[in-house]
């Protein structure tokens, strides 16, 4: 167990997981209803990058199958937008976190993360969709010096399971990010950023 697993579980000891609005006395406030009476198929609920995907995939997979998408407000924003549209083959929030809640399943969420990005890079470029995708890579950061070893103890990990990963030293981390807030990093290929056109 690194030092990150182990500072984790001294801080969740008392933590009791809990589904957050099931706790609440009220019910929401209903949503306004559809525009229009609608049947499906399948109903995926949540436009953002993982509502399209799942949508494009069940009708790949049976173009006779009537999808709907539910959301709200704009197709792409919300949280796909906020984070600034970052892709990455993680099914797990990160491989640490991942081999952390799934030691004997990590090796099939990793090939099977890889497996899912390819396939969103290959339909994006077959379909001629103008996403502003880049296939840049990712680099987590240390901004603490406890952080430092962290990343450290996370390289080892990256490349047990077959990435790239390169550790970068404050010098290294800077020449990419210039902030003087960040005393390290662990670069991994392969990820990308998306943009798109102004709505």
């Amino acid at each position: 167990m690194g030092r990150a697993d182990a500072r984790a579980r001294r801080a969740l000891a008392d933590a009791e997981p809990a589904v957050y609005w099931t706790s609440r006395t009220e019910p929401p406030a209903p949503a306004e209803p559809l525009p229009r009476s609608s049947k499906a198929d399948l109903a995926v609920v949540g436009g953002g990058l993982t509502g399209l995907w799942a949508a494009v995939l069940a009708k790949l997979r049976d173009p006779g199958r009537e999808v709907v998408l539910l959301e709200k407000y704009r197709i792409g924003g919300g949280g796909s937008a906020r984070s600034g549209g970052f892709l990455s083959e993680s099914l797990t929030h990160g491989l640490a976190h991942g081999a952390w809640l799934w030691p004997e399943e990590i090796g099939t969420l990793v090939a099977l993360g890889r497996r899912n990005l390819a396939a969103v890079e290959e339909f994006v470029a077959a379909e001629g969709i103008d996403a502003g995708l880049r296939m840049c890579g990712k680099t987590s950061v240390a901004t603490e010096p406890h952080q430092v070893g962290e990343l450290s103890d996370e390289l080892s990990l990256y490349r047990e399971h077959g990435f790239e990963a390169v550790f970068q030293g404050a010098g290294g981390v800077r020449a990419d990010i210039a902030s003087p807030t960040y005393r390290a990093g662990l670069r991994l290929p392969g990820a990308g950023a998306w943009s798109t056109p102004p709505a």
